[in-house]
């Protein structure tokens, strides 16, 4: 698993710090005790580009032939839906399925089981944690503050709690969202939409909007106002970025990039990285 925080890592946590993988705002180091990945960032958004690109180069390894071809589920996280994350899809020879946004509770199979036991069981975790902490507090005639977790207690934590999600319930979880050949399996709503496809035209007029389940063809973000007409609109032949003026500072800011497009000076350099090299990677797992 992956822990993104603002915390910074201490000598004492033993993390291996991997330079490869990091960027000027977000490092990059693994446990190898628990078999945790942690990511120190700066960065105000939660799931932002320069995190996804990061998390791309951990997940997008090389595959051996051998193996089928592999699906990657997304949600509708802004920092996800962009070209990059659609040609690096494209270029680790992966299939890629983005969720159509609100129903990552029906469809992502995190959201059911999985995150459910975790949660449970990290909140079990940091509550006896602040409860101990208190403890000896009274004990010592101390009255402060409960301190925040350290990164080696976060870590900790994390790996522990998500230890208790057993590989049943990870399957579970999977077929209650329609992965699985067994329509049985499914949950109502999902054989629900299959046996009943709602249609788009049925929906309000606002909530009318593209949608490429692949993440592979670039969708607009938002509609432009009827009947209106951009005087200089910006359409990148890279990556198909669509701006309404290329005068805009975003569009500048856009064609100022190496190469003259951010996407293409990122897939210049970004290779999948081969999977025996992988940071989870394990001869036991073959």
């Amino acid at each position: 698993m992956a822990i993104i925080s603002k915390l910074s890592p201490s000598p004492g946590d033993n993390l291996t710090f991997h330079p490869e993988l990091s960027t000027s705002t977000s490092k990059v180091y693994f446990c190898e005790r628990k078999r945790v990945i942690f990511i120190s960032t700066t960065e105000k958004a939660w799931v932002g580009a320069k995190i996804n690109e990061i998390m791309m180069k951990i997940i997008c390894f090389k595959k051996p032939r051998s193996w089928p071809k592999i699906l990657t589920v997304y949600d509708g996280a802004p920092g996800q839906r962009n070209a990059s994350t659609r040609l690096m899809l494209r270029k680790s020879g992966r299939e890629g399925l983005i969720l159509a946004g609100g129903t990552s509770e029906r469809q992502q199979p995190n959201d059911k089981e999985i995150n459910l036991i975790f949660q449970t069981q990290m909140r079990k975790r940091v509550r006896e944690h602040v409860l101990n902490t208190r403890q000896a507090d009274h004990v010592a005639g101390i009255d402060h503050e409960v301190p925040n977790l350290t990164v080696r207690q976060l870590i900790d934590f994390s790996a522990d709690s998500l230890r208790c999600v057993s590989t049943e319930k990870c399957i579970n979880s999977f077929e209650k969202c329609g992965f699985a050949a067994e329509s049985d399996k499914w949950s109502t709503f999902i054989r629900d939409a299959v046996e009943n496809p709602p249609s788009i035209d049925d929906l309000p007029e606002e909530y009318q909007s593209a949608y490429d389940h692949t993440g592979l063809e670039p969708v607009p973000k938002r509609k432009s106002k009827k009947g209106k007409i951009y005087a200089y609109p910006f359409v990148c032949s890279y990556c198909n970025t669509e701006y309404t003026s290329k005068y805009s500072d975003s569009a500048k800011l856009h064609m100022a990039a190496e190469f003259g497009c951010p996407v293409k000076s990122l897939m210049k350099s970004w290779k999948p990285t081969p999977y025996r090299k992988a940071l989870f990677f394990d001869q036991n797992f073959f």
